[in-house]
């Protein structure tokens, strides 16, 4: 099972990005590019932030190990254990035989995480 970012932090990146675009690129056109260089930049990079949030899971959940991802799509660490009594949730935070993932609870999907607490209890 996979659990996916929040999508309104998703949605809410992505809009700002493009908020951020849309803005730089009107300016660009009456002061002339060089002024809104950085703009552009930093309004693409958080709108690319924002897919990849709405493309890529934070982590999956398989029979032996939790993996996590980076948001580029790939694996950045997996987490093995022999059973899921291993994984525990502390305060918001996943466990898994005392490792801690890097991910807070208010990054992932609601009913995502919400089937991930019944996956693990069953």
């Amino acid at each position: 099972m996979k659990v996916r970012y929040n999508r309104t932090l998703a949605f809410t990146l992505l809009g700002l990005g493009l908020l951020c675009l849309l803005l730089n690129l009107w300016v660009a056109a009456l002061a002339g590019i060089e002024a809104t260089l950085p703009g552009l930049i930093t309004g693409l990079i958080v709108t690319f932030v924002g897919v990849l949030y709405l493309r890529t899971p934070i982590f999956e959940l398989a029979p032996d190990h939790i993996a996590a991802y980076q948001p580029i799509g790939a694996v950045g660490k997996r987490y093995p254990f022999k059973t899921r009594t291993e994984i525990k949730i502390e305060r918001g935070r996943v466990l898994v035989g005392g490792q801690k993932l890097s991910i807070p609870r208010w990054m992932a999907d609601k009913t995502d995480w919400e089937a991930f607490e019944r996956a693990i209890a069953a």
